[in-house]
C-alpha cells in the first residue's frame, strides 16, 4: 500500500508551499487519480514518490510505500537518445514480459523496437514511456499525465491496458488535468485545487452531483465523451 499522511511539498529557499498537506492511499488492485489544474504541482509528487524531488524544493510529512514503484514519464526526453527503443525497454524487462505482444497492446508496430527516439512522434513515444514503467512488473505504476499528446484511440487502448493490469497485480495512481478521462478509469478521484486537496469521491458521486462545488464545476465545464468506462 502507499500511503500519505499530511504531505507538503515547498519551496526550500522561500518556505512557499505547492502543495499542502496531502493525505491519501493507494491500495492493492486499485486505480485512483489525481486531478488538478495544470502547473499545480502535481508532478513534483510524482518526482517524491519517484524520489527524485528537484534540489530547490524540500516536503514534510510522512510517507509509507510498501509497493516497487515504476514512473511513466511525461516528456520523451525521459528515453535515452543514443538507444534504440528495443534496447531501453529489455533494460528494464522482467523474466516473464515479452515485449512485441506489449508493444502490440498499446497499438505500436515492431518496427518500433527498432528506432530511436528521434524517430518517434510525441504520442508513440509516450506509449513506449508506458510500456518502459510496465516492463519493470512494478507494483505501483504513477502516469504523469499519461495521455499527454494521444488521440482518442490510443489513449482507449492505453486506459484499457491499466484496467486489465490493476485486475491481476498492479495499482495506479494517475495523476491528470482530464478529469473526465479520470473518471473513465479510476476506482476513487482525488481533486485538488490550489494545492489542496478538496476532496476524494468516486467517479458515480461526481456524475451524480454529489460532490463538493468546485468538482461539480469542473465535471460540468468538461466535454461529456468520456462516457465508457474500461
Amino acid at each position: 500500500m502507499l500511503s500519505m499522511n499530511n504531505v507538503s511539498i515547498y519551496q526550500r529557499y522561500t518556505q512557499e508551499h505547492v502543495l499542502r498537506s496531502l493525505t491519501f492511499s493507494v491500495k492493492p488492485n486499485e486505480i485512483v487519480a489525481l486531478v488538478g489544474e495544470s502547473g499545480g504541482g502535481k508532478s513534483l509528487l510524482a518526482q517524491l514518490l519517484m524520489k527524485a524531488l528537484p534540489d530547490d524544493f524540500n516536503f514534510s510529512g510522512q510517507i509509507v510505500n510498501s509497493y516497487s514503484t515504476a514512473l511513466i514519464a511525461q516528456h520523451a526526453t525521459a528515453l535515452n537518445p543514443d538507444l534504440k527503443i528495443r534496447q531501453q525497454l529489455e533494460l528494464f524487462r522482467c523474466s516473464h514480459m515479452q515485449l512485441l505482444p506489449l508493444l502490440k497492446t498499446v497499438g505500436l508496430s515492431e518496427e518500433i523496437a527498432n528506432a530511436y527516439p528521434y524517430q518517434l512522434s510525441g504520442g508513440i513515444a509516450k506509449r513506449v514511456l508506458a510500456c518502459l514503467a510496465i516492463m519493470q512488473n512494478s507494483s505501483l505504476i504513477i502516469a504523469d499525465e499519461p495521455t499527454c499528446g494521444l488521440d482518442l484511440e490510443s489513449s482507449q487502448r492505453l486506459m484499457a491496458l491499466f484496467r486489465s493490469l490493476s485486475k491481476l497485480d498492479k495499482s495506479f495512481l494517475l495523476i491528470s488535468h482530464d478529469l473526465p478521462l479520470m473518471m473513465s478509469i479510476a476506482d476513487r478521484v482525488i481533486v485538488l485545487a490550489n494545492g489542496e486537496i478538496i476532496e476524494e469521491v468516486s467517479p458515480n458521486q461526481i456524475k451524480n452531483g454529489h460532490c463538493d462545488y468546485y468538482t461539480s464545476a469542473l465535471w460540468q465545464a468538461q466535454p461529456q465523451f468520456w462516457s465508457q468506462k474500461f
